[in-house]
């Protein structure tokens, strides 16, 4: 499938993003989102959709480490409920377990020594979305995607 996909690393306060080229094969961070009020946040996902012509947006499923749902995943599935019927016809919502793409980003970022500002400045956030969005990118594809 050839067309850009954005990942989203949803948290409480801030949504990590990262967007592919439009041949599906790098991941670029955004700049880390803010997060104010549902209606606002939609409102700035979808116009990203829309400017950089995405097609797939894909939500990263914070499960347990055991693979169960928890609590996390309720909020991220709720957030997507409400973002559905707000994309644009045709885009399409994918799901990846996320699990460790956080404690991943944190571990590549912490040797540039930034480590007390990761969170604070929503660098971790982005990492992760763009670790999340590799690993998309890079899974083994079968039949037509």
């Amino acid at each position: 499938m050839i067309g850009r996909v954005l990942a989203l690393d949803l948290g409480e306060k801030r949504i990590g993003l990262a967007l592919s080229d439009e041949l599906g094969i790098t991941a670029q961070a955004l700049p880390t989102y803010l997060r104010t009020e549902l209606a606002k946040d939609l409102e700035h996902l979808v116009g990203i959709v829309r400017e950089k012509g995405v097609v797939t947006v894909l939500i990263g499923l914070p499960l347990q480490l055991d693979g169960n749902e928890g609590l996390a995943v309720a909020r991220v599935r709720t957030f997507e409920e409400a973002l559905r019927p707000a994309l644009p016809e045709g885009v399409v919502i994918a799901e990846l377990d996320e699990r460790m793409t956080t404690a991943r980003a944190g571990k590549e970022l912490r040797p540039l020594g930034r480590h007390s500002t990761l969170r604070r400045t929503g660098e971790l956030d982005r990492a992760a979305a763009q670790i999340l969005l590799t690993a998309w990118l890079g899974r083994p594809k079968i039949g037509p995607d």
